[in-house]
């Protein structure tokens, strides 16, 4: 028993921790709670949680079928954008780009400055808000718009204000102001941005340089030196792509050996010699979301690592790659299919080097999230007809996939709690 003074009406309560009844130290009690009333409210909760859960996921807890799934998507619509039958452009010969936010509260000047210098334009980045009115450029990180951020006080006619963001819609939680009819270009890894920036890219060889990769790749054995057959690294567990359920049941007929939070084996992320071996033939390369256009690095380092990825692409997040670089779960009616012809490209050493022909016409290149800066140093120097978008939320949220929310968040790892449980 423990005394509580209440400073009300100047009276002492006295007052209890329920630790013996419900298993835990729960609330402030007069007296013990029945035992019964403990289990019929725990139900009641369960009931409500559940019951929830099944309005917001329909028939998420039947079996749920993985491969070959059609999705009925949502185009993205124009409608948000205004475009003005004019141009601000002033012809300079160099652009200034002020980073206005930060990169998810840290610095990104460094990586963007040496990629804008690559570019056969001249450009460069400034971080000193003092130059707000030399400025050509403005560039907002979507994530770090806060509600305490500061709205620039000044705008010339020519100058654009550029959103950035590279991740997906089920990861964009909101921040702060909607920030409307305030930015005029948007750069994402969309193929739809007014600057396209993806996670990577492959552009047909010149015939000089077909000639180069004839002599250095045709007759490669590309089985040599890979004893293992499949390898993943996954941290990001609850997500919505729901890559554990493919994870598990391709685990039934392959053997992948599972590194990450969400797997059995541990691999740090730097430096490691057996991690970062090139021993594996395939490398799982599930997105966390299935968005339109949503590619990641996890797709293009495979190639780096002379893999075969297996992706998790659906719909309109499909892109444009390399013909025959990769395999796609959803081509399959079954993981017991999808195992079947990977058994047959892991026994024939032929079929499994068609994976690598590609690069005898093609290159992959820019497998780095800033290269494309480059490209926006390139779109400042060049004229556009003039726009502005009405509402950035909306835009970047106009997908084929689902959308942030703490329904969204809770579903998510309650659908995770019952797959541990076996459902």
């Amino acid at each position: 028993m423990i005394n509580v003074l209440q400073a009300l009406g100047g009276k002492r309560i006295d007052m209890t921790f329920i630790s013996d009844n419900c298993g835990a130290l729960s609330s402030f009690k007069l007296s013990p709670i029945p035992r019964r009333y403990c289990i019929t409210a725990f139900g009641v909760l369960c009931f409500f949680y559940i019951g929830t859960y099944v309005i917001l996921r329909g028939n998420s807890l039947t079996t749920m079928k993985l491969f070959n799934q059609n999705v009925c998507l949502t185009p993205n619509c124009d409608d948000n954008i205004i475009k003005f039958n004019q141009t601000h452009f002033v012809n300079k010969t160099t652009k200034k780009v002020l980073m206005w936010t930060k990169f998810f509260l840290g610095g990104w000047t460094d990586d963007i400055a040496m990629f804008m210098n690559k570019s056969k334009y001249s450009c460069v980045v400034t971080t000193d808000r003092n130059e707000l009115e030399s400025a050509d450029a403005l560039m907002f990180h979507y994530l770090d718009l806060y509600v305490w951020e500061t709205v620039p006080g000044y705008r010339r006619p020519d100058q654009v204000w550029i959103m950035y963001n590279a991740e997906a819609p089920p990861h964009l939680h909101y921040t702060g102001l909607p920030w409307l009819n305030a930015f005029n270009w948007t750069m994402t890894y969309r193929t739809d941005s007014t600057v396209h920036g993806p996670y990577g890219a492959f552009v047909p060889l010149t015939p000089e340089e077909k000639i180069k990769a004839s002599e250095m790749y045709r007759g490669i054995d590309y089985t040599i030196g890979k004893t293992k057959m499949v390898v993943a690294v996954i941290s990001d567990c609850p997500d919505d792509a729901q890559r554990y359920r493919h994870m598990r049941e391709l685990q039934k007929y392959v053997d992948i050996d599972f590194f990450g939070k969400c797997g059995n084996l541990t691999c740090p992320r730097t430096n490691n010699p057996v991690c970062n071996s090139m021993v594996y033939k395939f490398r799982i390369a599930f997105e966390n979301a299935n968005c339109k256009d949503y590619v990641t690095e996890k797709f293009w380092h495979s190639f780096s690592r002379n893999t075969v990825p297996i992706v998790n692409w659906k719909g309109d997040q499909v892109i444009s790659a390399p013909p025959k670089s990769y395999i796609n779960i959803h081509d399959f009616n079954s993981a017991q299919e999808l195992s079947d012809y990977l058994n047959l490209l892991n026994a024939n050493d032929t079929l499994y080097n068609e994976y690598f022909s590609w690069r005898l016409n093609y290159k992959v290149f820019g497998i780095n999230m800033w290269y494309h800066f480059e490209n926006l140093c390139a779109a400042l120097h060049t004229p556009r007809e003039a726009q502005t978008i009405i509402d950035p939320d909306k835009w970047i949220r106009t997908d084929s996939c689902n959308k942030w929310s703490i329904t969204g968040v809770l579903q998510r790892k309650w659908d995770r709690f019952l797959f541990d449980w076996g459902w």
